[in-house]
């Protein structure tokens, strides 16, 4: 059996520094006040700004939430992101 995301997902879950919170509304981010984590949207085939967003806060490693676990997106191939770098 392949891999599959659930369509519900489309976030991508950052470590944007308090500091750079005005770009991060810039770029379409937003704040997950049950996570208390940023996140950005990961839809329209990379058409939005998810790519430069995990090129300026890339570390600690962005991340989905996929069945209710924790998936680091190196951990998901490339094909199955949902977005273009």
């Amino acid at each position: 059996m392949g891999y599959h995301e659930p369509p519900i997902n489309f976030r991508v879950y950052l470590n944007i520094p308090y500091t750079d919170r005005l770009e991060a509304i810039k770029l379409k981010c937003r704040w997950d006040t049950q996570r208390e984590k940023w996140y950005c949207i990961d839809s329209n085939n990379g058409k939005n700004s998810v790519s430069r967003c995990i090129q300026l806060w890339n570390k600690p490693e962005p991340y989905k939430i996929l069945y209710n676990k924790i998936t680091p997106l190196s951990n998901i191939p490339n094909t199955k992101r949902g977005y273009t770098c």
